[in-house]
């Protein structure tokens, strides 16, 4: 089980990181296309124009992809796996490093030194924004440099120039230290948002314990007054109508000197279960209001429809059958509920809602009890 849960949380830790990938990759891909704009106007006078026309159209080209790319992962991230995703991106970065390595083809040491220094002066500064742009996936910040790194290599190793050779050094020691500088931000930023996950998980958690009743499963009191103060807000905005169940088991408490409050629990348990099955809609909630009541809240239901389900949970409640106990015509479960139903307004606040649901609960166990009362304010 320690394994499932360990593979589900690389995955969340996985999909966070390639969503951060794709969130910040829209400034990269508009940076790349203005220093390769930058670059082909500062070496328009040295390199070969043509060669340097082609090279910045194919820069454009796979920036108008890319670009279209992210917008596709924005609009619809699950119209790909998520390994789809990534190994598009890494093709992309792999593309734009190898196209950015491409520029020392035309590159000769006869130039004048402010453009071999300009030249050489760009890869830094495209490495250094590639940490940022591509660090919170190691793999990609690879992708990226390991074609820049061989096009450096091969350029100064085609040069028979000792200075060239000491340069090479240079550049290797700056990507191999930039390199680690990656992995390290990288590895803090996974350990950041594993904690980020664990911190959410267990905010969930909390939220669910405060909003849900131990024993039956069912929200608790707190969850219902949450849920019916936003309902009746939405209610009264839409002039919708809202009902209200309170359910009580009968004779609850002689159930419990009989049969003992083990067997109480239980019995609570498997109505919480009846009750909340009738319910159809996200929007209903069956709550445990306390002891041996429930409060059912359902908005945009008229009292009609509040009766049909009030029905089906007597029908569903009489059907309940506690193993280990033999239940006889006395002690047969069943529930008394009231039912009350407005439309919000300046004439009826959710108060007086829950107190004639609450008047048509007392009826209901007057009339008898396992029965249903309606209550109209």
């Amino acid at each position: 089980m320690s394994e499932l849960i360990s593979s589900h949380c690389r995955e969340s830790v996985l999909r966070e990181q390639v969503s951060l990938l794709y969130r910040s990759a829209a400034g990269a891909v508009v940076s790349s296309a203005g220093l390769m704009l930058f670059t082909v106007i500062a070496l328009w006078e040295v390199a070969p124009a043509q060669q340097l026309l082609v090279w910045g159209a194919a820069h454009l080209v796979l920036a108008i992809i890319r670009l279209l790319w992210l917008r596709r992962f924005s609009q619809h991230p699950d119209s790909a796996s998520l390994q789809g995703w990534i190994n598009s991106f890494l093709v992309m970065v792999f593309v734009n490093g190898l196209l950015w390595g491409l520029l020392l083809s035309m590159y000769s040491s006869d130039w004048p030194l402010p453009h071999q220094f300009m030249t050489w002066i760009v890869y830094p500064g495209v490495v250094a924004g590639a940490v940022m742009a591509l660090g919170a996936y190691f793999p990609a910040f690879v992708s990226f440099v390991v074609p820049l790194i061989l096009s450096c290599a091969w350029a100064l190793l085609s040069i028979d120039d000792s200075e060239y050779g000491m340069m090479l050094l240079i550049m290797v020691v700056f990507f191999a230290c930039v390199l680690m500088t990656t992995r390290r931000y990288n590895a803090t930023l996974v350990e950041a948002i594993e904690v980020k996950m664990h911190l959410q998980e267990a905010n969930r958690k909390l939220t669910q314990l405060a909003t849900q009743d131990v024993l039956t499963g069912v929200p608790n009191r707190r969850a219902f007054d949450y849920q019916l103060e936003r309902e009746w807000g939405r209610s009264k905005r839409q002039q919708t109508a809202i009902s209200l169940l309170m359910v009580d088991v009968d004779h609850f408490k002689s159930f419990n000197d009989r049969f003992g409050h083990s067997a109480g629990d239980n019995c609570l348990k498997e109505v919480a279960v009846a009750i909340a099955g009738q319910l159809r809609r996200p929007s209903d909630l069956a709550s445990r209001f306390g002891g041996e009541e429930f409060a059912l809240l359902l908005p945009d239901t008229d009292i009609n429809g509040a009766a049909i389900v009030a029905e089906n949970i007597l029908q569903a409640v009489r059907q309940v059958n506690l193993p280990g106990i033999q239940l006889d015509g006395a002690s047969t479960i069943t529930v008394s509920i009231g039912v009350s139903c407005c439309t919000p307004s300046d004439e009826c606040d959710a108060l007086q809602l829950m107190e004639e649901a609450d008047r048509a609960l007392y009826q209901a166990k007057d009339s008898g009890r396992n029965c249903v009362a309606l209550s109209q304010p």
